[in-house]
């Protein structure tokens, strides 16, 4: 038997709730982690091999397990199929939330003292792309944000201002 069909017959994954239940048991699956991050996860454990819960999601409705799962709403721990997408590693990466260093309220936008102006940045594969000088951050967070679409980094209709 495929592993795949041996795990279907040991759990049960409801895509709308995100649950994957222990047929066995008739319980909820797994344990919750946390890394030195503090990065949550269901793990679940099967035959001497741990999966991670949104890796059985993903291979319950999709039939693979992607490299990268990201959760769209970033809450680990949400394995609704509505908020799972197999992405790349910079659409995860652009999936954060904006630096605490941050000091103009708008992700991928800074200020240059020198200028007086704000500046757009966006980082893809490791390399930056300048998109503009703004007079206001508004502005260019806009145009950030506007760049991310065309590049598909967003990961829902509605992009975020992580304020």
């Amino acid at each position: 038997m495929h592993p795949k069909e041996l795990l279907q017959n040991a759990f049960h994954y409801n895509p709308i709730t995100g649950v994957i239940t222990d047929k066995m048991y008739n319980e909820e699956a797994g344990v919750i982690t946390i890394d030195k991050r503090g990065y949550k996860r269901r793990i679940i454990s099967f035959r001497g091999k741990k999966y991670k819960a949104h890796q059985l999601a993903f291979l319950f409705m999709a039939g693979y397990i992607p490299k990268i799962i990201d959760h769209k709403d970033r809450n680990s721990l949400n394995n609704k199929w509505s908020n799972l997408r197999d992405a790349t590693q910079s659409q995860n990466f652009h999936n954060t939330d904006k630096k605490i260093t941050n000091t103009t309220g708008f992700k991928n936008v800074w200020f240059h003292k020198q200028n007086k102006n704000y500046v757009a940045e966006v980082w893809i594969n490791r390399k930056k792309y300048h998109i503009g000088c703004f007079s206001t951050a508004e502005l260019a967070y806009e145009a950030a944000q506007n760049f991310r679409k065309r590049h598909k980094l967003d990961l829902t209709e509605e992009t975020r201002n992580v304020a």
